[in-house]
C-alpha cells in the first residue's frame, strides 16, 4: 500500500509523488520534507487548471507500451480527506 501526493506550485505545475504507507519496520510512514523534492525522477511533473474552481484537471505524459500516452486526470476538491 501506498499513499499519492499532488504538490501544487501557483505557475499551474504540480508534482504527483507516491511514498509506501509504512517503513521498511511495519511503522506507519510520514511525509518528509525530502519527499517534496521535485528533482527526484521518480516524480511526474505535471500541468495542472481548474475550469470551475472545485474540480481540478491534470494534465500528464505517460510512458505504456513503448509510447507515450497523453492523460487528463479529473479531481475533486473537498475537505473530506480523501
Amino acid at each position: 500500500m501506498s499513499y499519492s501526493y499532488i504538490k501544487f506550485y501557483g505557475n499551474g505545475r504540480c508534482l504527483i509523488f507516491t511514498i509506501p504507507a509504512s517503513d521498511g519496520k511495519g511503522s506507519p510512514a510520514s511525509l518528509k520534507l525530502e519527499d517534496l523534492n521535485p528533482d527526484s525522477p521518480d516524480y511526474n511533473k505535471n500541468y495542472y487548471y481548474s475550469p470551475d474552481g472545485e474540480n481540478i484537471q491534470v494534465e500528464s505524459f505517460v510512458y505504456g507500451d513503448g509510447q507515450g500516452y497523453y492523460v487528463i486526470l479529473n479531481f475533486l476538491v473537498s475537505d473530506a480527506g480523501s
